[in-house]
């Protein structure tokens, strides 16, 4: 049972928190036995233990034309149109005790074809900025069970952490002009993070639900990128598959294997931006997606995850380009 709570590590930093403007990436941490692959479940690793995970974020949306960019622009609106999201990152859990887990996180962001209209005198341009890519922030989060009913099977957890500023925040585009700070990287900032997690199992199935709020503070060319709301609800169910290897000399060599089929429902809110105390409206708002996805589980401590998010609600504030669909990837070792 240990070697499967480690392996089950799945996606780390995974709960959801794609911001609401939708072309940052999520933000979080999972540790779970038959838990979701982007909702936090309560339930820790044992101590002593831990995983490290490779994760892959791709997250594809609809762009705006230059048509629609230059009509933005003569209205007054300045936006900006991004293709496409794909953020690899690496993570580590450890289980300083049973009910303590300490975990970090840090990507690595590519944002694609970042184009924006403006007017200049009377005159619209369209600018294609291009690609921005680089080291992200390191986010480092703990999560410690203070609820453990074996009788109930009923967990609950506390989560605290810290996003810090170790991305770059000088990226420049086509014109050797830097970026905003949205689309860089890293955003400068330190941004606590403060929530609650809780899961509860029967017989196969397994119900995890979490919450985790960001408060965002001041970073790079005077921007807040706005305090994050993130929640999330999720049903897992587990099936087991064992299998037979024959070897030359006769013997035979079992193999067990794991599946968990996840359904998650994952929303976010995040507040208006602003750069030099200035509110951007055509930032914030809500956003909610339907993830259905499954966890590969084996017993030499490896586990692969894949979840495909749709977008089902969306609620944001002023001009702003939609989502068409996220996926992300994750491939965990247990020691």
């Amino acid at each position: 049972m240990k070697k499967q709570i480690i392996a089950l590590v799945g996606v780390i930093i995974a709960c959801s928190c794609v911001v609401a403007r939708a072309d940052h990436p999520t933000v979080g941490f999972s540790a779970g036995l038959a838990g979701p692959a982007i909702t936090i479940p309560a339930t820790t690793l044992p101590k002593g233990s831990g995983a490290v995970t490779l994760r892959v974020e791709y997250v594809k949306f609809r762009t705006f034309s230059d048509a629609e960019l230059a009509r933005f622009a003569a209205q007054g609106t300045e936006v900006h149109s991004v293709d496409y999201l794909l953020s690899p990152s690496v993570g580590a859990g450890y289980g300083l005790t049973d009910d303590l887990t300490v975990g970090l996180r840090l990507p690595y962001l590519l944002r694609t074809d970042i184009r924006s209209g403006h007017n200049e005198g009377g005159e619209v341009v369209i600018d294609t900025h291009g690609n921005s890519d680089g080291v992200g922030d390191l986010t480092v989060l703990g999560q410690y069970r203070f609820v453990n009913n074996q009788l109930r099977r009923l967990e609950c957890a506390l989560l605290v952490g810290i996003k810090t500023p170790t991305g770059a925040t000088g990226v420049k585009d086509l014109k050797g002009e830097l970026f905003e700070t949205e689309h860089q990287p890293g955003s400068g900032s330190w941004d606590p993070l403060l929530g609650m997690a809780a899961s509860k199992r029967l017989g196969a199935i397994s119900f995890d639900a979490n919450v985790l709020y960001t408060f965002a503070t001041g970073g790079a060319q005077r921007t807040n990128l706005g305090d994050r709301l993130h929640y999330n609800l999720a049903t897992s169910y587990r099936l087991g598959n064992e299998k037979s290897h024959l070897h030359s000399d006769g013997t035979a060599e079992h193999q067990h294997l794991e599946w968990d089929l996840i359904l998650e429902v994952n929303g976010e809110w995040q507040e208006k931006q602003t750069i030099s105390n200035v509110v951007d409206d055509n930032s914030g708002g809500s956003l909610v997606y339907f993830s259905p996805g499954a966890r590969l589980c084996g017993d030499n401590g490896w586990a692969a995850t894949l979840s495909v998010g749709i977008p089902v609600i969306g609620e944001r504030n002023g001009v702003q380009h939609e989502t068409d669909i996220r996926m992300v990837f994750g491939l965990s070792k247990g020691f």
